[in-house]
């Protein structure tokens, strides 16, 4: 995360969205990661959104983060 920081130093955050492919492929999502510990890392990433990839149409699921969580960066 650091080096992303870096390399967009100079690029304002509100131009900026991160795209996380989370559980995003043909299969049964039984071995994807759980989001919630990655949360805390990307939200150190100063960019103006984050853009989550839960999972393709044929196995889309739902995610509730439990408490809600705000970007403590924007505050969204």
């Amino acid at each position: 995360m650091a080096a992303l920081n870096r390399a967009l130093a100079r690029v304002p955050a509100h131009r900026v969205r991160l795209h996380v492919c989370w559980g995003n492929y043909e299969g049964p999502h039984v071995d994807d990661v759980d989001l919630a510990p990655l949360l805390p890392l990307l939200y150190r990433a100063r960019v103006g959104g984050l853009v989550l990839s839960m999972a393709n149409p044929r196995h889309a699921t739902s995610i509730a983060c439990s408490p809600p969580t705000r970007c403590p960066t924007t505050g969204c």
